[in-house]
């Protein structure tokens, strides 16, 4: 009999834990991108973190919640990769487009940005696919041994 995947249990102590550097790291980067660009809406950076903590604290119930660890669900590894460099390609993208280019959130620029930004997001939808290869994968080799 195969035994239980590991778990962890998040509590709301856990989310405020993850969530503190997170809003500090997002005030400091967001306060030196308003105060470099000269756009205010950076500065706003702090408030996307809050409403994560909010949704999570919110959402965890006062006991905790446990959860199969992220190593052990199938793709999720290989998801969070493609993700983490979606990611990070976007943050260069925004850094591009408002440090090098000096385009203002303000110009129209539909257009532009539309073709800027697709990458990441193709990005996103190829890391979803391999991640549902490998876990259909995975799942076939289980299924086989069985």
């Amino acid at each position: 009999m195969a035994s239980d995947p590991p778990k962890v249990l998040l509590t709301r102590k856990t989310w405020a834990a993850y969530m503190l550097p997170a809003f500090l790291l997002a005030a400091v980067l967001g306060s030196v991108a308003a105060w470099t660009t000269g756009q205010l809406r950076f500065a706003a950076a702090p408030l996307n973190v809050l409403g994560v903590w909010a949704a999570m604290h919110y959402l965890t119930s006062r006991k905790g919640n446990s959860y199969v660890t992220i190593r052990e669900t199938p793709g999720a590894v290989t998801l969070l990769w493609f993700l983490g460099a979606a990611f990070l390609l976007c943050i260069a993208l925004v850094a591009v487009d408002a440090y090098w280019l000096r385009h203002r959130v303000e110009d129209s620029l539909f257009l532009f940005r539309a073709a800027l930004f697709s990458p990441p997001l193709f990005l996103m939808f190829i890391g979803g696919y391999v991640s549902d290869r490998r876990r259909r994968q995975d799942r076939r080799i289980t299924d086989d041994l069985s």
